[in-house]
């Protein structure tokens, strides 16, 4: 005789996007998280950088969670010359990881597998001192901005992390590239912060051929001082970016040439700063940084816009004293991860990962209707959505009260 197993799941309708929470992670160091990624198991991989101010040590460390924030392994990239610098981490196609960090004799790219295990190490130059941006690139490869002194460079390396040029790039009296991404159609786009005299900065976008060759560069002056952290290539082929323009957070968007569009600032009458910008799937922008306040010093900033780069909403994060939001990007539950750090007593910090939902809110609100004895059965749908009659198969139960059983029945 068949026996029939019958699996009955309740879906109730929810209003909200996406979970949200915060964690913490560290010690009794300043521990800041600098650059934060999805991962394909829905979890997360940040970066962070560790620092005893008082014995002068400086690790790298990389922390995997899963999707609700809870730490699964914890790496640490120790060497014998304590000074190194975690700035970012990417998720690979083989799932491992990349990550390039910097000492004051050079950057190692290091390259892990899904675990955070080393797999290898590669290190570049003995006067590279700080890597600011990594992708892995269309071909198998990496590409890596840094600074040189008060120049910069763009470092290509094979899937081996071989060296396969490095193009550098001579500002004024203070220069940095911050950011970097590989465009469609191939070379790159970098954005950073150029000088031309000791009283003032711009911000600097540069764009390249695939061998790091300069096909274009442009400046955006507001003014004042101006400081590019964060750039992005926009659907449409354009190029969005965030920095800062005398305290204020400041967002440009240009077109594929990198004439700008359009500009907008956000913030108060104190200091403000855009650290990272990523375009949302409703063509808007994702920002976050720094809003200075008198009460706590600073709070983590959070500024969804509209495509035109009109602010949707603002949020702000206060752990209690000084703390920064370096890093953002939405999740696929249409919410956004953002990684920083919030500050307490005798200037030490904690990683601070905070996971809000599709307006910026750390508590999603559900509401759940009372069941309904009386409902009545609409259809049954397969997995598709397809009306059907049959049963030895996955089947949704759709009722007039808009609740939804899902029955598994195996014969």
């Amino acid at each position: 005789m068949m026996k029939k197993l019958l699996l009955i799941l309740l879906c109730l309708p929810m209003l909200g996007v996406g979970q949200s929470w915060m964690q913490t992670f560290g010690g009794n160091n300043d521990d800041n998280g600098r650059c934060v990624q999805q991962t394909i198991d829905e979890g997360y991989i940040i970066m962070y950088q560790s620092e005893n101010n008082s014995k002068g040590i400086c690790n790298t460390y990389l922390i995997k969670t899963d999707e609700n924030g809870m730490q699964e392994w914890t790496q640490n990239f120790d060497t014998t010359y304590y000074d190194w610098f975690g700035r970012c981490v990417y998720q690979t196609a083989d799932t491992g990881y990349i990550c390039a960090t910097s000492r004051y004799n050079g950057i190692n790219l290091v390259k892990t597998d899904q675990n955070g295990i080393q797999q290898w190490v590669q290190n570049f130059g003995d006067s590279i001192y700080k890597a600011k941006s990594i992708q892995q690139t269309s071909d198998g490869g990496y590409v890596i901005c840094a600074m040189i002194n008060d120049s910069m460079c763009i470092i290509k390396a094979d899937g081996n992390g071989v060296q396969q040029w490095n193009q550098k790039f001579i500002g004024g009296y203070y220069s940095g590239l911050n950011s970097i991404q590989e465009v469609i159609g191939g070379g790159f786009v970098v954005c950073g912060t150029i000088s031309n005299d000791p009283f003032g900065w711009d911000i600097w976008l540069i764009r390249t051929d695939a061998q790091g060759n300069t096909l274009w560069n442009k400046t955006y002056d507001d003014g004042g001082h101006e400081w590019g952290h964060s750039v992005e290539q926009t659907s449409d082929g354009g190029y969005i970016i965030t920095g800062s323009s005398d305290g204020d957070v400041w967002l440009i968007k240009t077109d594929n040439l990198g004439n700008q569009q359009w500009s907008n600032t956000f913030g108060s009458f104190l200091d403000d700063v855009g650290y990272c910008v990523r375009q949302t799937s409703d063509g808007g922008y994702i920002i976050t940084g720094y809003k200075e306040n008198f009460s706590t010093g600073g709070d983590v900033y959070l500024i969804k816009t509209d495509p035109q780069g009109n602010s949707s909403w603002e949020e702000t994060f206060d752990g209690g004293c000084c703390d920064e939001g370096w890093y953002v990007e939405q999740t696929i539950d249409g919410g956004y991860i953002i990684t920083g750090f919030k500050q307490f007593g005798n200037n030490n910090s904690n990683v601070w990962l905070i996971k809000t939902d599709g307006n910026g809110n750390i508590t999603s609100i559900f509401n759940i209707p009372t069941p309904n004895t009386n409902k009545e059965l609409l259809k049954v749908t397969d997995v598709l959505g397809r009306e059907i009659k049959q049963t030895n198969q996955p089947l949704f139960y759709i009722y007039d009260d808009g609740t939804v059983e899902k029955r598994i029945v195996i014969e």
